[in-house]
């Protein structure tokens, strides 16, 4: 009788150690459920990290940028037309395609000096020495060159296409598209956007061929 009794109590703690060993559906859903939020979360967290990692980045590279953007000015008295003709940008930035982190092109905009080119305009406009002709095409070539650049720019982006123009007659200009908005390094306005328009007026009514088929492209428009 004893036996027995030990023998059912030993079946009945084995019945519910075997309970114990498996979850029901609400606890497995549960626990499903904790993780899938936790991994989100997380997911979420490292994302938007790896975001801001990429922007302090790409400003960090746009800084070196500009600085050798100056430096080419300093040593040939003129800014670049177009980022690659700074001789060792590829040594500055990660990728050699000039490629910002977010895998876009940096862009670049050259100084576009309005008065200069006025007082060009002004002062060679009755020049006929052959050597002063010369170095006067190069000179507008050149301009020509900066503002095909600028088109070229604003013409392929979704971007306030004034305060560009605006902004690149007092500096360079040099930028990326980055993640959901554009990263600047530089603050810009458009104080003198009467001041500018009224530069490109005076220049594309004193300048013939070619500078005054650039100039009337819709980009240089009231």
């Amino acid at each position: 009788m004893f036996n027995k009794k030990i023998k059912t109590l030993q079946n009945n703690i084995f019945k519910n150690n075997l309970q114990k060993k498996y979850f029901s559906l609400i606890e497995i859903l549960i626990a499903i459920s904790i993780i899938v939020t936790f991994s989100g979360l997380t997911g979420t967290v490292y994302y938007e990290k790896l975001i801001d990692t990429k922007i302090a980045y790409t400003k960090i590279e746009l800084n070196l940028i500009l600085q050798q953007i100056y430096l080419y000015y300093s040593i040939n008295n003129i800014y670049p037309i177009k980022l690659q003709d700074i001789n060792n940008i590829t040594t500055i930035v990660t990728n050699k395609d000039l490629l910002d982190p977010f895998n876009q092109q940096y862009l670049y905009i050259p100084k576009i000096d309005w008065l200069s080119l006025i007082d060009y305009l002004n002062t060679n406009k009755n020049n006929n020495n052959q050597n002063n002709n010369l170095n006067n095409t190069n000179l507008i070539n050149y301009f020509i060159e900066c503002l095909n650049q600028l088109i070229l720019i604003i013409s392929n982006i979704d971007l306030d296409n004034k305060l560009l123009l605006c902004a690149s007659a007092k500096e360079p200009i040099v930028f990326s598209l980055g993640y959901r908005k554009p990263i600047f390094v530089q603050e810009l306005e458009k104080d003198n956007l009467e001041m500018v328009m009224n530069w490109i007026k005076i220049v594309r009514e004193k300048s013939t061929g070619t500078l005054q088929t650039v100039l009337n492209h819709s980009v240089f428009s009231q």
